[in-house]
């Protein structure tokens, strides 16, 4: 058995407020208003009452996690990533939207593999590392206090868990990131926006195999770009754009830049060659961060300010 930690931060890593009299809590919440924020549970009452008492609290209040710990089954899958082939940038779409969906696989995945209900076991993930290396940590324990040997009888299944994993992100319907036939259900709703089965088959065939997502083809990163061009021209009708069998440019002042879009797993190295290189999530999931990136990057190449930014 191992000991496990749960911690909620509350709303975006603020904790809670909470009365050291009388336990009275709240979500911290950061408000523009200053005597709110000066005094935190200021229209919160005592949590409870009894005969005789009638004075209000004036509360203590301090600033905490709220979490506890408990003993179950445990185990820990834990996928290193090479940085200066993956990106690990938590900023970019990628590396949380695969840790959080391949979670959700591997439970759906083991409950299968042991024919266990599902909610007899749960998970989560942890994302750490170094200068050079980031590591993905899967784990996966026994809902029930002390544990009921769920998790740890894995230990003995790790190949058809695996292949199970890649049958749950295999979706028969072909949805385009994930759905109720594969991957959403009641219990994961809160994560449903972040669900990305093919980020997740990306980092499960990284972990498995050390296989990264092969390069787009030209006529698919033509597809997939031809939004982000649109409001190029649209802003600027002077910009022209090229697309042959083995290249996508645009053109402008007798300039010519070079698009390329790369699966989002890819961290990009720095070059000089004067390409764009966008991955292929960001232009799908935030064009207007997409578009501002492109122009930004054209203003640089052309070294003037013609260009102003895109609202969306």
């Amino acid at each position: 058995s191992d000991k496990i930690r749960i911690i909620n931060k509350g709303l975006k890593g603020r904790g809670f407020n909470v009365c050291q009299n009388c336990g009275a809590a709240e979500v911290a919440e950061q408000s523009n208003d200053d005597e709110y924020e000066v005094r935190p549970l200021i229209d919160i009452d005592r949590p409870y009452n009894f005969p005789g008492m009638i004075s209000k609290c004036i509360h203590s209040p301090i600033n905490v996690y709220l979490g506890h710990t408990f003993t179950t089954d445990m185990i820990v899958f834990e996928f290193e990533l090479d940085k200066a082939r993956i990106n690990t940038n938590h900023t970019d779409m990628w590396i949380l939207t695969a840790a959080t969906t391949l979670t959700e696989a591997f439970l759906l995945a083991a409950s299968r593999t042991l024919d266990v209900d599902f909610t007899d076991i749960k998970g989560g993930h942890r994302i750490h590392g170094t200068e050079d290396t980031a590591f993905v940590d899967i784990y996966i324990y026994d809902s029930l206090s002390s544990g009921a040997g769920y998790a740890t009888g894995l230990w003995d299944m790790i190949n058809p868990l695996l292949q199970n994993v890649e049958d749950v992100l295999d979706c028969n319907k072909g949805c385009a990131t994930a759905c109720h036939s594969c991957l959403k259900h009641y219990w994961n709703q809160r994560v449903h926006k972040r669900l990305d089965r093919f980020a997740a088959l990306d980092l499960l065939k990284w972990g498995r195999y050390g296989d990264l997502p092969k390069p787009i083809t030209t006529d698919e990163q033509s597809k997939i770009i031809t939004p982000l061009i649109r409001l190029l021209i649209d802003a600027h009708p002077e910009i022209q754009s090229h697309h042959d069998q083995t290249s996508i440019s645009i053109s402008l002042l007798k300039t010519s830049i070079k698009l390329v879009v790369h699966p989002a797993m890819w961290a990009i190295p720095t070059r000089n060659d004067g390409a764009l290189y966008i991955s292929d999530k960001q232009i799908i999931n935030a064009l207007p961060k997409a578009f501002d990136e492109a122009d930004k990057h054209i203003k640089r190449i052309l070294g003037n300010s013609q260009f102003t930014g895109f609202v969306c």
